[in-house]
């Protein structure tokens, strides 16, 4: 199976990851928080594909189908910018304990922050460091704060 892994990990493992995220993960949080809105929001979402799709004449397995083609490829495009970011990296011992700053300037790398077009087709995810970091800070202020990241990094 490793000897394939490359070839497999992007039309495969990433789907494969997406469906157990959007079929276990996500519902699993969703009724644990019990956020009822999120909920119908997803439920609104399968409904209108399958609306959309029926109404212009495909049938239901045909609509399904679309979406699963359509869904691969994002959960390719995600899953294959999230590699660039990650696994190249070490890992960390069982017994290692390290503070979560040094883990995240250890553990993850940014891709190509100076370069427009990698910032856009990564939507910002490209400053890896900086979302590890401050996680909650909107994507598009990273480029700003990663010059004072590398400062604090050399120290």
């Amino acid at each position: 199976f490793l000897s394939v892994q490359s070839y497999i990990f992007a039309p495969i493992s990433c789907f494969l990851v997406g469906i157990f995220w959007t079929t276990f993960l996500h519902p699993r949080h969703i009724m644990r928080k019990r956020l009822m809105v999120e909920l119908l929001s997803i439920v609104f979402r399968y409904a209108s594909w399958v609306w959309f799709f029926t109404s212009v004449g495909y049938s239901f397995r045909m609509a399904m189908l679309l979406y699963l083609v359509s869904f691969g490829i994002g959960c390719n495009y995600i899953f294959t910018n999230f590699a660039v970011s990650h696994t190249h990296l070490d890992v960390t011992d069982a017994d290692e304990y390290i503070h979560w700053v040094e883990y995240a300037g250890h553990h993850t790398t940014n891709v190509s922050t100076n370069s427009y077009f990698v910032t856009w087709w990564m939507s910002y995810l490209n400053f890896q460091i900086e979302h590890h970091l401050f996680p909650t800070m909107p994507q598009f202020r990273f480029p700003k704060l990663s010059h004072r990241v590398k400062d604090c990094s050399k120290n």
